[in-house]
């Protein structure tokens, strides 16, 4: 496998992960009650009387509780979305695509996370994604372009991971040459004489 599809997959996996330990975090935090020290409890009771939803009759712990679920639900559908991607074997300027939003949509999160809600577990999760998508990106960075019959770049068959062989191209320049040829018959094609 080619650095560019390795690190979008790793990437894929490190969110997978992160959607694991975020959901074993949440039962231990907010529905294993056996596991709460007194402290713990007695916020969690305060947090169960405080009305924060009155359409709904939302507690703020259960509000709490939904945004964590709601998180670890992102997380899953985030790294199985990039897996089902890879699975479709997707051309080199999509997976450039794809790399190239990741990378800018978890580097965004991290600044956010840093600037407003600094904790360490999402700026973890963010910064590592981050990391991995942007590696991917420029791993599949200036790589050769598969030509069109016009001699155009043709963007969507963007040999970026090695998937395209190099005749590739050179079956291309030979078609390119058949515009020189005068118009011959299929006598001369094949090689018999005509008279």
């Amino acid at each position: 496998m080619k650095p560019g599809r390795f690190f979008y997959k790793i990437a894929a996996w490190w969110l997978l992960v992160a959607a694991a330990a975020h959901s074993v975090g949440h039962y231990l935090f907010y529905i294993d009650e056996s596991r709460f020290s007194s402290d713990r409890l007695d916020v969690a009771k305060r947090m169960q009387a405080l009305v924060a939803d009155p359409v709904l009759d939302g507690s703020l712990w259960r509000m709490l509780q939904a945004f964590s679920l709601s998180f670890a639900l992102f997380l899953l559908f985030a790294g199985l979305a990039s897996l089902v991607l890879l699975r479709g074997k997707p051309g080199g300027a999509l997976l450039q695509r794809m790399a190239n939003f990741n990378a800018l949509f978890w580097g965004s999160a991290f600044v956010l996370i840093f600037l407003i809600h600094p904790t360490i577990q999402l700026l973890i999760i963010s910064g590592v994604a981050f990391v991995l998508f942007a590696l991917s990106r420029l791993s599949l960075s200036g790589k050769k372009v598969l030509r069109t019959p016009g001699g155009e770049p043709d963007p969507g068959t963007e040999p970026t991971d090695g998937e395209y062989p190099d005749e590739g191209a050179d079956h291309m320049n030979e078609m390119e040459g058949l515009d020189d040829m005068d118009d011959i018959s299929v006598e001369e094609l094949l090689g018999e004489e005509t008279s």
